[in-house]
């Protein structure tokens, strides 16, 4: 009898501990930190919508403090570098006055919307573009701490001399894929289909973060609808050396059967370096979780993150590093990473990446679901200094929040 009485306080208590607040404001949260040393961002569920002129603030006593952003159904945060570990508990405060910069997303053209931290007119990060007459949407420029500029800017600006100018189709930081149902959406070639952007929305209802969501339909080279795709992206307001960006990729078979075909050719995020950053040809190492360093060693293995990174002229030591979390499609991702600038995660090229030995085709039935998740790491200094690792560590296990009466 007293066990079961236990049982049932315990149940209680995971009830109450796991419940949604009704109204935002006012609502408490615990926090339980493990390790302190890094911004963190966590987030937790939503039951009820949050009135648009919210600028929500958690107070967690002694100094501790977090701001918050509503995206949809959920409220994300991130935790400070200096908050120490421990459980903490925090309540959420409408915080109407302006203190301190936000995140925002603000359009920059007909087809483009540009990131910035520091609020309007602060820091640009990089800019969204969806027009619908080209073959993909991108992210370009892309930046780092100081301005860097860490991607390529060919073929979206004009040829510099000395700069490179082959692989058109890598366009600064995208997503694609080499065979879906016979279409080609990675290279330009006769049978090159469209990503084409139905509806793109965006905004920073906070300070903690900002979004971005496209949802698009990729068509064959004859326009037809093959696979619809929604991606998200949450661009976290953290220091400007270590700036933080989830990515959620969803293909759904709205219209058939979709087989993603078997090739190296592709990447469901992909990048590629500015060219001071390669490591043919400019500073660049490359480097993975599995303590691969170098193209030859990391060029088609699986890895929980890759890291390219190198020194730029007047800025430092500067990289990206791309996580894959456990709940993604295939994780550990494998990597088609190449020596003259290319980094992409690749969950289908078995053929190429394993000799012929090994099939990376998959099919997803009509109204499956496909689904990724990455988390983007533009940090200064190389992997090791700008401690990939223990972000990786953070972006799949992150701090556990839960709602308590």
């Amino acid at each position: 009898m007293r066990t079961t009485l236990w049982i049932l306080i315990l149940g209680v208590t995971a009830l109450r501990a796991s419940a949604q607040p009704s109204k935002l404001e006012g609502a408490k949260f615990n926090l339980t930190v493990v390790q302190s040393g890094r911004a963190t961002p966590f987030s937790l569920p939503l039951a009820a919508p949050a009135p648009t002129d919210l600028r929500p603030q958690a107070d967690g006593g002694n100094g501790l403090e977090v701001w918050l952003t509503v995206v949809g159904s959920r409220v994300y945060g991130v935790l400070s570098e200096s908050t120490p570990p421990g459980s903490h508990t925090f309540v959420v405060r409408n915080h109407k006055p302006k203190v301190r910069p936000a995140m925002v997303v603000q359009p920059a053209g007909a087809a483009a919307v540009e990131v910035r931290g520091g609020g309007r007119g602060g820091d640009l990060i990089t800019a969204f573009h969806f027009s619908k007459e080209g073959r993909k949407p991108y992210f370009w420029p892309l930046l780092g701490e100081g301005g860097a500029s860490l991607t390529r800017d060919w073929p979206v600006s004009g040829k510099d001399e000395g700069k490179t100018t082959d692989h058109p189709h890598h366009v600064s930081f995208w997503s694609a894929h080499g065979d879906v149902n016979g279409g080609d959406y990675w290279q330009l070639s006769e049978r090159t289909g469209w990503q084409v952007p139905d509806a793109v929305t965006y905004d920073s209802l906070g300070d903690a973060a900002a979004w971005i969501t496209s949802r698009d339909t990729w068509v064959d080279k004859d326009k037809k609808p093959v696979v619809a795709e929604e991606r998200s992206y949450i661009f976290y307001d953290t220091p400007a050396d270590a700036r933080l960006i989830d990515v959620t990729v969803k293909f759904t078979a709205e219209y058939g059967d979709v087989k993603f075909g078997d090739t190296k050719e592709g990447g469901i995020v992909a990048f590629r370096m500015n060219d001071d950053l390669r490591e043919q040809g400019g500073t660049g190492k490359i480097a993975t979780s599995e303590g691969a360093v170098g193209e030859k060693a990391a060029w088609g293995k699986p890895a929980a993150w890759c890291d390219y990174s190198g020194t730029l002229e007047g800025f430092g030591e500067r990289g990206i590093a791309v996580m894959d979390h456990p709940s993604s499609f295939r994780y550990p991702t494998h990597w088609h990473v190449r020596g003259y600038g290319l980094m992409a995660a690749n969950p289908f090229g078995y053929h190429d990446f394993y000799n012929g030995t090994k099939n990376g085709d998959h099919t997803l039935k009509t109204g499956e679901t496909l689904s990724f998740s990455y988390r983007i790491y533009i940090h200064s200094g190389d992997a090791t200094a700008a401690d990939v690792a223990g972000h990786y560590k953070d972006f799949a296990n992150p701090p556990v929040a839960k709602w308590i009466d």
